[in-house]
């Protein structure tokens, strides 16, 4: 799962949290709520929205649009070539292609 570090972005999660859900739930003063079930995707589609990921991710499925994902996640990760790997493996298998959004 998606790992949020610093304060700053665990304040950001507490704010976006409240004015999305209407309701307080602290993850400054209790960080290992993201641990659990109810919470546990919650940091990622908060770093996603925070950052426009989505717009970048639209833009293409080569690996050039994979690194500039992890350039914001991680710039300095040495672990881009593993990234597009497991990018095109999902990609091979289709695993998200039975998938509907709407």
């Amino acid at each position: 799962m998606f790992q949020l570090t610093g304060k700053e972005n665990y304040q950001g999660l507490t704010d976006w949290y409240e004015k999305t859900y209407k309701t307080k739930v602290d993850f400054v003063a209790n960080p290992d709520l993201l641990l659990s079930k109810d919470y546990l995707l919650l940091s990622a589609v908060y770093f996603w929205l925070k950052y426009d990921l989505h717009e970048k991710a639209d833009n293409g499925d080569k690996g050039e649009h994979v690194d500039k994902i992890t350039e914001v996640i991680n710039k300095k990760t040495k672990t881009y070539k593993n990234r597009r790997g497991n990018f095109e493996k999902i990609k091979k298998e289709k695993v998200f292609d039975s998938i509907s959004f709407e």
